[in-house]
């Protein structure tokens, strides 16, 4: 059953051995394969390998690479799933290795609820920031961290926050002299291989929406460099905090959306500029507005032949704001 859902995951588990939770805090292997190139021949020790899913990306790019955990039984599993690795018992809090880049995992969750606090991971993040304070690291945390209470706690590196099949994976937490020189947020974007930094440049204008509408990726929006990746592609803010960019050219390979109409939004102006346009389906997309576009799908009853996208967002400062409706074409 486990080798079944670690398919979301893996290329191949047919012959991986997991736990129920384990597999739920898995790299999943495009995203453990990119931080693997980032360590490319350096000396690794993974100090939570758990059942060994950063081991299994590292073994060919590290210079060294050796394993550790706490628990005999991932331990075990770890020998099985990627044999030939140098692994031994050891708790994390404890360090077992000097000189090398120190590869941290801590659990998030318990009894299969998640941990949002970074000071309940086990080991607790706090702790191991001060275990390993002077050590080069890299830490993986959920993709939600509050990047100020990461701060508080004395962390002055690189925070990356990577994105693969449509979604946020993990931040991860490089120690400063893993980050390049004056980066200290990074969205890395698997899919179409783009990352940014908070080093490039942020200058983008704010302006009505043009030919296009960009909702940009996730990882882009949670590293809070929505500015830098719009200045990048030449795009511009419909407000200027709200994360939809828009722009008369889509960036390559991205998907947007093209504007037909704007409307005030309420929703009988939407159902009626909707059946107007004889639409029978409809994609809805919402920032700022508290909607919820399930349920606002049900209500518009929508009973026509096409289909378009709606993007639903907020427009305007403070109380001048205003919800607006963009009725659009997907590019795809």
């Amino acid at each position: 059953m486990l080798r079944r859902r670690a398919i979301a995951k893996f290329d191949d588990p047919a012959h991986w051995l997991f736990t129920d939770e384990a597999l739920q805090q898995a790299t999943a292997q495009p995203v453990a394969a990119h931080r693997a190139r980032r360590l490319s021949g350096a000396v690794v020790h993974d100090a939570t390998c758990s059942i060994g899913t950063e081991l299994a990306a590292l073994r060919n790019s590290a210079s060294v690479l050796v394993g550790s955990d706490v628990d005999p039984v991932r331990l075990a599993m770890a020998r099985h799933n990627v044999p030939g690795v140098d692994l031994c018992r050891a708790d994390a809090l404890h360090p077992v290795t000097r000189d090398a880049v120190v590869l941290l995992d801590p659990a998030r969750r318990s009894g299969g609820r998640r941990r949002f606090d970074p000071r309940d991971y086990t080991p607790g993040l706090d702790t191991l920031l001060s275990v390993y304070r002077g050590r080069e690291f890299a830490v993986k945390c959920a993709p939600g961290i509050d990047f100020d209470a990461v701060a508080r706690l004395g962390f002055t590196g690189e925070i990356e926050v990577t994105s693969t099949a449509g979604s946020v994976r993990e931040a991860c937490l490089w120690s400063a002299g893993l980050a390049a020189p004056g980066v200290s947020r990074r969205a890395s974007m698997l899919d179409p291989g783009e990352g940014i930094t908070d080093a490039e440049p942020d200058d983008c204008a704010v302006a009505r929406a043009g030919r296009w509408i960009v909702d940009p990726d996730g990882a882009v929006v949670r590293a809070g460099l929505v500015r830098h990746y719009a200045a990048r592609h030449g795009l511009w803010q419909l407000d200027p905090d709200i994360a939809y960019l828009s722009g008369d050219r889509l960036p390559s390979g991205v998907r947007g959306f093209e504007v037909l109409e704007e409307l005030a939004y309420s929703e009988r102006r939407l159902r009626q500029a909707l059946s107007g346009r004889d639409v029978g389906a409809a994609e809805i997309l919402v920032r700022g507005v508290d909607v919820d576009p399930d349920a606002l799908r049900h209500r518009l009853r929508l009973r026509g032949t096409h289909a378009v996208s709606v993007v639903i967002t907020r427009l305007g400062p403070g109380a001048k704001s205003r919800a607006t409706a963009f009725i659009c074409r997907p590019s795809r």
